[in-house]
């Protein structure tokens, strides 16, 4: 059974005019990224989703299961302490800044499947 998500982006990026690279270059990720979601061996993020969507002009499979990023606590603390030693204020105030990001992308997310799926 094929995956709804890589058949996705596959027949997205067939279209013409349309590549790998530039859809990295969207992503912020190098192409071999790309190249590993479409081979099956990286999973497309609940945050890149609109940005594929809105380069292969295709809305997405709604309904299927997706890779939602979901920082770990232990990991987030680490991380905030370290930076909080080597970082400097300002990385830091960075680092919250994009976990905060995801979380709001994330309830986004939640909300678009909750009208969906009506």
């Amino acid at each position: 059974m094929t995956d709804p998500w890589i058949e996705w982006l596959r027949t997205g990026l067939e279209k013409p005019g349309k590549s790998q690279r530039e859809l990295a270059e969207r992503l912020g990720v190098f192409p071999s990224a790309v190249s590993k979601m479409i081979g099956g061996k990286r999973r497309i993020q609940a945050t890149e989703i609109p940005i594929v969507a809105a380069y292969i002009g295709e809305p997405p499979p709604i309904g299927e299961p997706v890779a939602l990023p979901r920082p770990e606590a232990a990991a987030v603390t680490r991380a905030r302490a370290y930076l909080a030693e080597h970082g400097g204020p300002r990385m830091a105030e960075v680092v919250e800044g994009l976990i905060a990001e995801i979380e709001r992308l994330e309830d986004v997310l939640e909300r678009v499947r909750e009208v969906v799926d009506g």
